[in-house]
């Protein structure tokens, strides 16, 4: 908002402020992004969701993508993506692909821009 002239802000009737989400909803968003994939059985969503406190949607659904993708590295790197059956056979997304790609994803939005947000929608 801080990008638009003072004098158009100010012709706006409301300020909406969509906050990240919470423990429950980032645990929803990691379901929702890999219901298609299959995952192992030791992948815990809310263990993840406890792990992202201050990512967007749109950051989880990075880790998402990022993990998912792990197994088809391996395949990549093993030289097996020539081979039909190894594609269909590929094994289910793990903890540890979760784990990797939460440490290498970061939040997009720093801590004290979302705390900028909220003292603005609150009219600080």
């Amino acid at each position: 908002p801080w990008e638009l002239d003072f004098a158009l802000r100010s012709r706006f009737e409301k300020k909406i402020h969509v906050p990240l989400p919470d423990r429950d909803g980032r645990t929803k968003i990691f379901e929702i992004h890999m219901e298609d994939i299959e995952v192992a059985p030791s992948v815990d969503f809310g263990e993840f969701a406890d792990l992202t406190e201050g990512y967007s949607g749109r950051d989880i659904s990075v880790v998402c993508r990022e993990a998912a993708m792990e197994p088809i590295r391996e395949l990549q790197k093993t030289g097996r993506m020539d081979d039909e059956r190894e594609i269909l056979d590929i094994r289910p997304v793990s903890r540890e692909d979760f784990m990797e790609a939460i440490e290498n994803i970061r939040p997009a939005t720093p801590p004290e821009d979302v705390k900028r947000y909220i003292d603005w929608a609150e009219g600080s």
